[in-house]
């Protein structure tokens, strides 16, 4: 059965004709599955948008249609129905996909501008990562793509100044979004605290490491606060099996979990049974995992990596660290000694969340989008 999609610029004067390209895979447990989608719904109330994907993989739960290329490399530009054939400008939600490239020079033939949102795979922590084959593919395919686009778009300013500029020196700062949550933390007289994280279990990229050193050093503090941690996500590159090693040679049976991924509505109840998130990442562009704690109202434990640590420290939403065990340990110690102002703190997530609003955030990237292009797109008669 065809899903219904959700029109949203019927009878609007739409300015802007705006193709995004993705590559999402299959797989729900990253970021970019939640926010790519609810970024293009978003943007669909200003602007006059349409969305391929370069692969089999769909986005059932979008709000907009997700339109398959499934011979990705052999997609050209001229294969789409008009007005997107010619669009004003095209927006590739990542980098290192070679058929991006491959579309990108077509762009270029066609004099059509573009912007990249790397989400952070152009920071120098994850440059670091396979960073041979990472440094010859730059040399050889990637850094035309990249340094001929419009723009790079970074989530935040901590990713852009993390990127540096050699890249490309034209860039724009648009965060994710967030909606607001029907239900928000609750607060009761419960004597135990839950900390929790919510992604991708790989020890170098998410910290894990840092998480577990610090565990290890404050086991007796958590035990005496009656504080568990449990860690929920997908495994990747063997990190399960190192964390309950871990677990089981420090004791911290009873302290520590590790759990499944998990979705939906048992990911909302998480969340709600939860008394502060953690992210202790080395590298991000903008966790939406962060950003939705943030939006059901848990103050938050995040490194400088996580790239919302101002954010949240200026919000007195929660506690940072620096990009170490030690820091880490520190932070912990410091949310533990004063868990009287988790409420407080919470409060005060919620109101950063507000920040994040999906629908003025869209229309800020329509006027951004304008400004950078230098088109009066209000004249221009198609």
């Amino acid at each position: 059965m065809e899903r219904d999609y959700i029109i949203f610029n019927k009878g609007v004067n739409l300015e802007m004709i705006i193709l995004y390209i993705s590559a999402l895979p299959k797989t729900m447990s990253g970021g970019p599955r939640y926010s790519v989608p609810q970024q293009i719904a978003a943007q669909a109330k200003f602007d006059n948008v349409h969305w391929i994907n370069l692969n089999k993989n769909g986005v059932e739960e979008s709000k907009i249609k997700c339109n398959i290329i499934e011979e990705r490399y052999k997609f050209r530009l001229d294969s789409l129905e008009s007005p997107f054939d010619k669009p004003d400008l095209v927006i590739f939600e990542g980098v290192y996909y070679l058929e991006f490239c491959l579309i990108g020079y077509e762009l270029r033939m066609k004099k059509i501008p573009y912007i990249i949102i790397p989400r952070g795979s152009l920071t120098k922590s994850a440059q670091k990562v396979k960073a041979v084959k990472k440094r010859l593919a730059n040399v050889l395919i990637f850094k035309r793509f990249i340094n001929r686009a419009t723009a790079i778009q970074y989530l935040t300013e901590a990713e852009h100044i993390a990127s540096e500029d050699t890249w490309n020196k034209n860039n724009i700062v648009i965060p994710n979004g967030t909606k607001t949550q029907k239900h928000t933390k609750v607060w009761g007289r419960n004597k135990s605290l839950r900390g929790v994280f919510i992604g991708r279990m790989n020890m170098y990229h998410k910290g894990l490491d840092y998480l577990m050193k610090a565990c290890i050093q404050l086991k007796e503090t958590l035990i005496e606060y009656r504080c568990t941690i449990n860690l929920y996500g997908p495994d990747r590159l063997g990190a399960k099996k190192i964390l309950t090693n871990q677990i089981e040679n420090n004791g911290l049976d009873g302290i520590v979990f590790i759990r499944d991924e998990i979705y939906g509505k048992e990911k909302e109840r998480i969340l709600l049974e939860s008394d502060f998130f953690i992210l202790t990442s080395r590298f991000e562009g903008q966790p939406m995992g962060l950003i939705e704690a943030i939006a059901y109202g848990l103050p938050c434990l995040v490194t400088m990596g996580s790239n919302m640590a101002n954010e949240i420290v200026g919000a007195n939403a929660g506690w940072a660290a620096d990009n170490n065990a030690n820091s880490v340990m520190m932070a912990m110690r410091e949310l533990l000694a004063n868990r009287e102002q988790l409420p407080e703190f919470g409060k005060n997530s919620l109101a950063l969340a507000s920040r994040y609003d999906w629908n003025e955030l869209a229309r800020q990237s329509s006027e951004k989008y304008k400004n950078l292009l230098n088109t009066s797109y209000h004249e221009k008669i198609r």
